[in-house]
């Protein structure tokens, strides 16, 4: 069985109608919840985005050149990975790490299956939690709600990725989403979240006899927010110009032509047309990085960067067409 990301029937397959994305993860057999209206190849026919194929360790997703990513529905192991990947939260999974209180201090613990550790089995009365079909699932979104929910340690009991069929196969990393919300966070001068590596015995032990259920649950992950929406103020609460964001458009107003193709097609708001005075107004805390501004762009005018501070605010519109030389 294949369907499109864009397919009405990836919905139906998955999930009863009406569940919460977050509900229908892993609903049935593994798969993936999809939210088909959000894929940015139901935005904007011809998109350039295939985050969701390049993440796919075992080649379940797939596309053409001119067609919206299809899953098959066989081929999927549900690890999880093309969620983190897909730039318009399209994707969702229901893996998730547990939050713990140890030594007074929120601690978020998850290990990967391949330790031979198991949701629900028991040590000492204790039920095993945070297991996780690959580590690398965890994404920027969950770690920033993870950290706005207090936690600043995540404990992690990890197999081999290098000799992983799962983990050796994609280019999603948890080190790298944990290197990159670190740099977001010192940019705002706040303490980093650490990553502790432990073999499977004393993180079991941890978890199982060293600490206690935390208090309260972590803020709620229902709904898709843009990553950038996610991350604390700064320090002392004022505004630090050099601040980094996850993605960063900015518009080169020397070639652009006022078409506001752009503004059209994105559909975070991250770049907007005002009317009066013509201008766009650039907000890189609504970027998610999906690249249908870039696609879009006819004189190549728009830049998208990554990890990098805000570049513009307002870029007036030019009053005559911009004509190439």
């Amino acid at each position: 069985m294949a369907v499109t990301c864009t397919d009405e029937g990836m919905r139906r397959n998955i999930a009863p109608p009406g569940a919460s994305l977050s509900s229908r993860a892993l609903h049935t057999i593994g798969l993936p919840a999809v939210a088909a209206e959000r894929c940015v190849h139901a935005v904007r026919a011809g998109a350039s985005c295939r985050a969701c194929v390049d993440a796919c360790p075992t080649g379940a997703w797939a596309a053409t050149d001119a067609a919206a990513p299809r899953l098959d529905a066989q081929g999927c192991d549900g690890c999880g990975l093309c969620a983190p990947a897909c730039p318009a939260g399209a994707i969702a999974h229901a893996h998730a790490p547990v939050r713990r209180m140890v030594t007074g201090r929120a601690v978020a613990f998850a290990a990967c299956a391949q330790t031979g550790l198991r949701n629900g089995t028991r040590d000492g009365g204790h039920a095993v939690q945070g297991v996780l079909p690959c580590l690398n699932a965890l994404e920027l979104a969950g770690l920033l709600r993870l950290y706005r929910g207090g936690v600043r340690r995540l404990v992690i009991a990890r197999d081999h990725c290098a000799t992983c069929p799962t983990g050796s196969g994609t280019a999603v990393r948890l080190d790298t989403a944990v290197e990159e919300l670190n740099l977001l966070l010192d940019s705002r001068g706040l303490p980093p979240l650490v990553l502790t590596r432990r073999s499977p015995v004393p993180w079991r032990a941890q978890l199982a006899f060293d600490s206690r259920p935390a208090d309260g649950d972590a803020p709620p992950g229902e709904g898709f927010v843009p990553p950038a929406r996610l991350l604390p103020a700064p320090a002392g609460g004022h505004d630090v110009p050099a601040a980094l964001w996850p993605w960063v458009p900015s518009i080169d107003a020397g070639i652009c032509h006022g078409c506001a193709a752009c503004s059209t097609v994105c559909p975070t708001g991250a770049i907007r047309r005002r009317d009066d005075p013509p201008a766009f107004l650039v907000a890189p805390e609504d970027c998610t990085g999906c690249r249908l501004c870039v696609d879009h762009c006819g004189p190549l005018g728009v830049i998208l960067e990554r990890l990098a501070p805000r570049r513009q605010t307002v870029v007036p519109i030019p009053a005559a067409p911009y004509s190439p030389a």
